[in-house]
């Protein structure tokens, strides 16, 4: 009996682990990376711009991005405003957006997750790229102080549709 238990606890696990290895491959992303501010410490400067490279894809076709965004509890606004730059090199594709993340409710309570640094995501527009393009992401905030402090870390993933 303790046999045929143990077989049907190792079939339950195994069939959970191949679940949860095809529910993490059901997003295509070919890159994700951060970057950290230097805010707590000195600021995150006003034309202080942060860039990512997406190596030459290995396929064309359309993608979105995701900036990702860790805040300290400090953060004195309710907003953060971002720029992001994207240009693909060879096809010429470029284009400038602002987006806007909502960082605290209309009562002062944080929006994101976690407990020492708060977690934020933001989708960005569709991109229609090519085979062997390399992509450029620039973000630079868009507050109104110079040197804005309380954020940690900027991030870039980029999705396959």
């Amino acid at each position: 009996m303790a046999v045929k238990e143990r077989n049907t606890h190792k079939i339950v696990l195994l069939s959970f682990a191949i679940a949860l290895t095809f529910l993490s491959c059901s997003r295509k992303t070919v890159y994700s990376h951060y970057l950290h501010t230097h805010s707590y410490e000195h600021g995150w400067h006003l034309y202080d711009t942060l860039t990512f490279v997406v190596e030459p894809l290995r396929k064309g076709g359309l993608y979105y991005g995701e900036v990702g965004v860790r805040t300290y509890a400090d953060y004195p606004f309710t907003t953060l405003p971002l720029i992001i730059g994207q240009q693909a090199i060879p096809s010429g594709i470029s284009r400038s957006d602002t987006i806007i993340i909502t960082i605290a409710d209309e009562h002062g309570m944080l929006t994101g997750n976690g407990i020492n640094l708060h977690q934020y995501t933001h989708p960005t527009p569709s991109l229609s790229l090519l085979e062997g393009d390399t992509l450029t992401v620039r973000i630079r905030h868009a507050a109104d102080d110079d040197t804005l402090t309380g954020v940690a870390d900027i991030g870039f993933s980029l999705i396959a549709e």
